[in-house]
């Protein structure tokens, strides 16, 4: 099998994993709301319905357990495969980096005018835009993550 058919095994696997959690919970949901509808027991009904929410949300968390997984993999496929964006007419899948983001090692060593009054506090947007602008602040930098993220954007349809 070759890696692509590999990854598309993988994949498919995890999502037929998610989809049968959620029938199973629905499946038995079903059943049990059945079998109380046919004995006229409407108690037994109101507890088939609360088991098939608490099942339903157990899965919510797995499947965002899932999601998150699926989505850490996908991102390591793709940076592997040295391709950093794909699509058709539904979906587009891309790699991007992170934004740089503010690092304060020590704020007592900041400048005070990145501080607003009353009480001081530290103006981080003035401190970032001064960063970024190329000034020298002790006790601050700008950092830029070297990783990818993955972005996925779903095409509304026409």
């Amino acid at each position: 099998m070759s890696g692509a058919a590999d990854i598309v095994a993988k994949l498919r696997g995890a999502l037929a994993d998610a989809y049968a959690g959620t029938a199973q919970a629905g499946g038995d949901y079903n059943r049990a709301n059945k079998a109380a509808i046919a004995e006229d027991d409407i108690e037994r009904s109101f507890r088939a319905a609360a088991s098939a929410i608490l099942a339903v949300e157990h899965l919510e968390e797995q499947a965002k357990r899932a999601a998150r997984d699926l989505r850490m993999c996908l991102n390591a496929m793709l940076q592997d495969a040295g391709c950093h964006s794909t699509g058709d007419a539904n979906i587009t899948v891309s790699l991007a980096k992170k934004p740089a983001f503010l690092s304060i090692e020590d704020e007592h060593r900041i400048p005070r005018q990145f501080f607003v009054t009353l009480p001081p506090q530290l103006d981080k947007d003035r401190l970032k835009q001064a960063l970024k602008g190329g000034v020298d602040v002790s006790g601050a930098s700008m950092v830029t993550p070297n990783e990818m993220q993955l972005r996925i954007a779903v095409k509304a349809k026409e």
